[in-house]
């Protein structure tokens, strides 16, 4: 029985009949008396008043007017005792949702409930099988973290729904202001959506996992509105925070979208916040025929090739999705696997993966690893693949095991797609990255800032929110504080230098030694320094060691600013010691005797080959470093969380020879960018 009191305990204070009702379970019976075990364990005598009960039936009681305060049972919820899912260890509870019920089986009333009434519901698992109406204004459905809502079997429409339950008018008004917060909505893989709101003004859902659904015009978050565009129709003024979906197969994991096709604007006014949205052949967020929708930290995991965001328009320009913001620090991310050949040289043309999955199993597409693409032309579906090396004008370079493998356009933006007109007014802010494995795909025209189809990107000015330095080291100036378009500053007698442009790299300049042992030589962007390391930024350096690395010592990053010049430099970088042959990574607390930690990494150094480096705050206290311009899931390689300096730092490249010969590293790229700060 004691399962069965998890399952009840609780009370809900409405509006039936102006009385208080509560949920127990039968214990016993005796003729025209049941005796109920309540929530708190007591037991209670109750009028059967007609109902067919037996030990163990849930049941609600309550003492409507004119019994003479007598308690009675006003609703039989299950007529058996409730069973435990093996699955989840939770009490087994079947809600037989039908017809117009809208809750009702839980909570008798709700559709004339007053507003601001709340459901509580305990650990347990629900099955419904039909969809799970919430229609009146202002009911809020407070889910503990082990409640799960599941679709006993296959249903027409949502698991769970908030809005009206037809097409609103004037007169009837639409669901006003309610809410789900916490809970899992599981739909076993049965339904068409997990959780669908519809109709619905100021509707909150948050702290919600959706699971399930895997086929395709299947959604986990489904925001719609009815057919037609009238005022009553329409969903508006909506807020998600903290969800996560998963669906696989085909299926989305959020929808924002009329009805219709050819609708115009019935979804706007929404944000969304910090919502995770795990995703195969699917598209993670489909926005279309909305107006003034903004994501905030909002993020997409595909383990195929499903598209990460798809802007869409319609049939007409006024169906498009519009004017919609993508905020936060995350990336487009692309589905990955792993190399597992020891060694890749820079000619070979068998690529040997730990799994085929989740590579496409025919025709040919381009792989990723490290910087080099490569067109995979033969070996699809299985783990050994033939490639052509170098593709699209990469370099072929050699790779390690364990390297991620990437398939090009794999995460994609998709926008402008649909039947006549395209979205726009789509604005990326703030986004330190997209994963370059992605592609933007532009059917039709329309106004947006987002990556192109080689991961390059552009972010919209905000001078608010973030700050950015770029240096592309053309120029002519080589004056110590005049070189390049940021106005960098020497270190060390050899001069600074330019290269000859090469291929996809518009401008290289050149730090060098001059034979004088152990002595530093190089540049800095300023004696004051750009950033204190406790802001979110993010830094990037694009460089070339050449000829020899014997003896040589090269750091690149960001220094404290005092010590730019010196052997000791105190910062956040990356380090190749003359005594080392592979990379480390350094947090040093001060320039000239500071406290450091320093982590070997497994990435060699090698000559006349260009590497990418990349340092950012990856959160409060956290540093991640990672080598190469396609991060995995934008994970880091290594992470440290010691001996972060506090004082301000510059950007740096620096180079030293231990023995008197000439050394040089070639720097085509440095990138500063400071995200989350308030300019107001």
């Amino acid at each position: 029985m004691s399962r069965n009191l998890q399952m009840v305990d609780q009370r809900i204070a409405m509006a039936l009949r102006g009385t208080e009702t509560f949920r127990g379970v039968v214990d016993s019976t005796h003729g025209t008396i049941a005796t109920v075990r309540t929530g708190s364990g007591s037991l209670v005598p109750a009028l059967v008043a007609g109902h067919t009960v037996g030990t163990g039936s849930v049941v609600e009681c309550g003492r409507p007017r004119g019994i003479g305060g007598q308690l009675q049972i006003v609703r039989v919820l299950q007529t058996s005792a409730a069973t435990v899912d093996d699955a989840t260890g939770l009490p087994s509870v079947v809600v037989r949702a039908s017809g117009g019920d809208d809750l009702a089986t839980l909570q008798s009333a709700v559709s004339g409930a007053d507003p601001g009434t709340s459901i509580h519901l305990t650990d347990a698992l629900y099955l419904v099988s039909g969809e799970w109406h919430i229609s009146a204004s202002g009911v809020r459905v407070v889910l503990t973290p082990k409640t799960i809502i599941r679709a006993s079997g296959a249903i027409s429409g949502a698991v769970v729904r908030i809005g009206a339950l037809t097409a609103p008018t004037a007169a009837s008004g639409w669901c006003l202001r309610s809410s789900i917060e916490g809970g899992t909505i599981d739909t076993a893989g049965l339904a068409t959506q997990g959780l669908l709101i519809k109709a619905a003004e100021s509707s909150r859902v948050s702290d919600v996992t959706i699971i399930g659904p895997d086929g395709s015009g299947e959604t986990g978050l489904l925001v719609t509105n009815f057919a037609g565009s009238g005022a009553f129709n329409r969903t508006r003024d909506f807020r998600f925070e903290r969800i996560t979906i998963t669906v696989t197969g085909a299926a989305e994991g959020l929808h924002l979208g009329g009805d219709t096709a050819s609708q115009e604007g019935t979804i706007y006014k929404g944000s969304l916040y910090d919502l995770f949205v795990s995703h195969a052949a699917g598209t993670g967020y489909s926005i279309a025929q909305c107006d003034d929708v903004r994501l905030y930290g909002c993020d997409a995991l595909p383990s195929g090739p499903g598209y990460s965001m798809d802007f869409r328009g319609g049939a007409n320009n006024w169906n498009a999705a519009t004017f919609v913001q993508v905020h936060g620090n995350y990336p487009l991310r692309t589905a990955n696997g792993v190399l597992q050949t020891s060694l890749l040289d820079a000619v070979g043309t068998s690529v040997v993966l730990a799994s085929a999955a989740p590579f496409p199993t025919s025709g040919d597409w381009v792989a990723i690893i490290d910087d080099e693409e490569m067109l995979v032309t033969a070996g699809q579906g299985t783990t050994t693949l033939t490639v052509t090396r170098g593709y699209n004008g990469t370099q072929a370079v050699t790779h390690i095991n364990n390297e991620s493998v990437r398939r090009l356009g794999s995460g994609t933006i998709v926008r402008g797609t649909g039947l006549g007109y395209p979205a726009h007014d789509i604005t990326f802010l703030g986004l330190s990255k997209i994963d370059s494995g992605n592609q933007v795909e532009q059917e039709k025209g329309g106004r947006a800032s987002i990556v192109d189809s080689r991961g390059r990107h552009s972010l919209v000015p905000d001078e608010r929110s973030f700050a950015t330095w770029r240096e592309d080291f053309g120029g002519t100036s080589v004056a110590s504080g005049s070189i390049g378009e940021l106005g960098w500053q020497t270190h060390g007698t050899t001069p600074f230098a330019y290269r000859a442009p090469e291929a996809d790299r518009p401008g290289i300049g050149r730090i060098s030694t001059d034979g004088t042992v152990t002595t530093p030589f190089g540049i800095s962007l300023n004696t004051l320094g750009l950033i204190l390391p406790d802001e979110g930024f993010e830094c990037i350096w694009k460089v070339r060691l050449n000829a020899s690395l014997t003896n040589v010592t090269a750091r690149f990053g960001l220094a404290i600013a005092s010590g730019a010049g010196t052997d000791d430099p105190g910062g956040i970088y990356f380090e190749r010691l003359s005594t080392l042959g592979n990379w480390q990574v350094v947090t040093s607390t001060a320039a000239g005797g500071g406290t450091e930690t320093m982590t070997g990494t497994n990435r060699g150094v090698y000559v006349d080959q260009w590497v990418t480096l990349r340092i950012r705050l990856r959160s409060n206290g956290v540093i991640g470093f990672s080598i190469g311009t396609r991060w995995a899931n934008n994970q880091d390689n290594w992470q440290h969380t010691t001996n972060i300096p506090a004082a301000a730092l510059t950007p740096f490249a620096q180079i030293i020879s231990t023995v008197a010969a000439v050394r040089t590293a070639d720097l085509d790229l440095m990138s500063l960018h400071i995200m989350g700060m308030d300019r107001r």
